[in-house]
């Protein structure tokens, strides 16, 4: 669902604007994933 996600959003978009956006959404689930642990 995720790389499908990422396949779908590379049509239509600079690639320089798909790279921001994929790191910037890794960024956000790594740091979601981290709080989840810390609180578990």
């Amino acid at each position: 669902m995720f790389f499908r996600y990422l396949f779908t959003v590379n049509f239509g978009f600079p690639n320089e604007m798909v790279m921001f956006l994929n790191i910037g959404f890794l960024t956000i689930m790594i740091s979601l994933m981290r709080v989840g642990q810390n609180t578990l």
